[in-house]
């Protein structure tokens, strides 16, 4: 709400109203993950973005870093990362976004996250 906010003081009177709206609109509603046929295109690609960037190679430099600040160890993170709730909640965002190409670059992401926890898992363990 404060981004919609500022967002509409600095862009007031150098856009459209229309656009203030959606952008303003797109700005406050971009982390809920409730799905509405009331929300614009743009609102609704922005929520996918978001969600988006969660997943994949900054998704696992914030599990690292999370794990480091808890002092768990690496085969402590290892078994969150490969986990049932983990894949719980892959399974519930991607069921939140609103575009079928958003789900497909989703699964990319947890593909080449995937892979990376692979070869890691795999240098971890055999030293290779």
């Amino acid at each position: 709400e404060l981004g919609a906010k500022r967002i509409r003081e600095l862009l007031s009177g150098l856009v459209p109203q229309e656009s203030l709206f959606t952008i303003c609109e797109a700005v406050s509603l971009h982390n809920k993950r409730m799905q509405s046929e009331s929300f614009s295109d743009f609102t609704k690609l922005l929520q996918d973005a978001d969600l988006i960037d969660h997943i994949g190679f900054i998704d696992i430099w914030m599990s690292f870093y999370w794990s480091g600040n808890k002092n768990e160890s690496i085969d402590d993170h290892l078994a969150f990362y490969k986990g049932k709730t983990r894949k719980q909640t892959q399974d519930y965002m991607i069921t939140h976004l609103n575009f079928d190409v958003s789900q497909e670059m989703f699964e990319e992401r947890i593909k080449k996250s995937e892979q990376f926890f692979g070869e890691f898992q795999r240098v971890y363990f055999e030293g290779v």
